[in-house]
């Protein structure tokens, strides 16, 4: 199972400060256990927005966006990573 690996920590655990929230963080894994126990930390920490993306090997995709995500902070001026987030619109 994995999650968490698209944002800052700091935007993870407080995802209002962005955008008022308005985000999306994702998980995926093969444990339904697991990946709704991810899922409801992190509507804990206030994410209304959560994408499954499916089996573990969707996790790949979130290291790639892990790369891309701090491309995006070098584009926005920031040093590393920056706060920010993504939307995904349906």
């Amino acid at each position: 199972m994995k999650s968490f690996v698209t944002q800052e920590q700091s935007t993870v655990a407080d995802p209002g400060s962005v955008g008022g929230g308005d985000h999306t963080m994702f998980v995926a894994g093969e444990d339904a256990g697991a990946k709704q126990q991810a899922t409801d930390l992190l509507k804990a920490y206030g994410w209304s927005d959560v994408l499954d993306l499916g089996p573990l090997v969707a996790s790949r995709g979130m290291e790639m966006h892990a790369h891309m995500h701090s491309a995006i902070g070098f584009g926005l001026g920031h040093q590393f990573g920056g706060r920010f987030g993504i939307k995904v619109v349906r």
